[in-house]
């Protein structure tokens, strides 16, 4: 299962729910959203199952406007995309966030409003409701309301798409290629299978390793086995940024031993070596007997 996502600035007129596709930057911004779906749609090892719309909307007006106004353009929307793409109603889901202060925050912590930290005290106040919080910050700071109405408020009217989809399983020859054109549909056990095709430490399998980690960062595993390909070309530099990924299992720890080994640091080897050896990691003995 893959998911491709995206985000997209449809301008409405003002108080509006119509979309009208060629007004302002309306047909870069459709563009975005149509060429991702028909990317999907088009590839023949893939499956559309799910195309979600959330609208968001910004916060100078009533709250319950708000809320209109963002469910009722990302439905717009919707209407608009699934007659262009040609796809079923059912397929597509609508959700919306009547205003965005999660966006509104970040700009103003990443600011240098003069207002800043009384602002975001407003924002992160719970006891309040969104439209006290508005004509808060608009009455009390209205230098600094103008400024983010004019140049942040704008951002904060988009429209969040992902396109989920299905993948269908690939021989080994058949993931050996789609490794060199898109690697994205290949799952991970996949990429490993394709990797054992190669003798390790070989440019193939290295290349593979990588890409594993790069595709699914967030995988132990993967980074893992990206760190040990760095270390056997005594990458000790890369290999660090996949090892402070790879968790703390025994695994992690006996690589990080031999890291540790590799850069001189002994002592900090024998300590990971030891933790690696109590948590069941294979092969430890030999590295110690090597430290020693």
């Amino acid at each position: 299962e893959r998911r491709e996502e995206g985000r997209a600035f449809i301008d409405f007129p003002v108080d509006k729910i119509t979309l009208y596709p060629d007004y302002r930057e309306n047909p870069r911004e459709l563009n975005k959203i149509i060429q991702t779906i028909n990317l999907v749609k088009n590839d023949k090892n893939t499956t559309i199952t799910n195309i979600s719309i959330h609208g968001f909307a910004s916060p100078e007006s009533p709250y319950e406007h708000n809320a209109w106004l963002a469910e009722n353009r990302a439905r717009t929307l919707k209407d608009y995309v699934c007659n262009l793409v040609h796809l079923e109603d059912s397929i597509f889901t609508v959700d919306f966030t009547p205003e965005d202060w999660e966006g509104l925050r970040e700009f103003v912590v990443n600011s240098n409003l003069k207002n800043r930290t009384a602002i975001l005290s407003i924002i992160d106040d719970k006891g309040l409701d969104f439209d006290v919080k508005d004509w808060r910050i608009k009455l009390t700071y209205g230098e600094d309301y103008s400024f983010m109405l004019s140049n942040w408020y704008p951002a904060l009217r988009h429209s969040d798409y992902v396109v989920a989809y299905h993948v269908r399983p690939f021989s080994v020859e058949e993931a050996k290629e789609i490794m060199r054109t898109k690697p994205q549909q290949l799952s991970l056990e996949e990429m490993f299978l394709v990797a054992q095709t190669y003798k390790p430490g070989t440019p193939e399998f290295n290349d593979v390793m990588e890409t594993a980690a790069r595709m699914f960062p967030n995988d132990q595993t993967a980074n893992l086995n990206a760190a040990c390909a760095r270390l056997e070309n005594r990458d000790l530099n890369g290999a660090k940024f996949y090892i402070d990924r790879a968790g703390d299992s025994a695994d992690a720890m006996h690589v990080r031993g031999v890291l540790a080994m590799l850069e001189g640091d002994m002592e900090q080897a024998r300590r990971f070596f030891e933790k690696a050896k109590q948590g069941g990691a294979l092969n430890v003995d030999e590295n110690l007997k090597l430290l020693n």
